[in-house]
């Protein structure tokens, strides 16, 4: 799952603004709020006019908005769309935070089966750890046998 993490704050962080967008977190432990549609513009028009700046932000937005805690806040009851000052623009669309739900759902679907796949694979290595581990015949002991039952194997 692509979770909100150091490394989203850590990407804004290394980003030359002229100021900051207070919209944006600045740590891990700040709030995700929902953009206002069009921010994206709002936003590079705070950066330098250089493709690789335009090109780093645009992959941390990408990022930052299909982060879990980002879908968490666009999907809540009553979410509100924010500006890049931090103010409340209007409300998040019903059909966007029912395609947040979706999307959150989606993941939690994959990780169960993940996990699942994964402790399924963890049974069986240890089961056939147990079996390898029990003591195999030899073909002499096996000869050996057969000689002392007379060849009724």
């Amino acid at each position: 799952m692509s979770d909100f993490s150091n490394k989203h704050v850590m990407l804004f962080n290394d980003l030359p603004w002229s100021r900051w967008p207070e919209v944006l977190p600045k740590t891990p432990d700040d709030e995700a709020l929902p953009l206002k549609v069009g921010i994206y513009d709002d936003l590079v028009a705070l950066l330098p006019d250089d493709s690789n700046t335009r090109r780093a932000f645009r992959r941390a937005m990408g990022k930052y908005a299909r982060s879990f805690r980002y879908l968490d806040a666009v999907a809540s009851d009553n979410a509100m769309r924010h500006d890049i000052d931090g103010n409340t623009v209007g409300p998040v669309s019903e059909l966007d935070r029912h395609s947040a739900s979706l999307e959150l759902y989606r993941r939690t679907v994959i990780d169960r089966a993940k996990a699942r796949k994964t402790e399924r694979y963890q049974e069986q290595t240890v089961n056939e750890e147990r079996t390898q581990s029990r003591e195999v015949p030899t073909p002499a002991a096996s000869i050996r046998d057969r000689i002392l039952n007379k060849g009724l194997k």
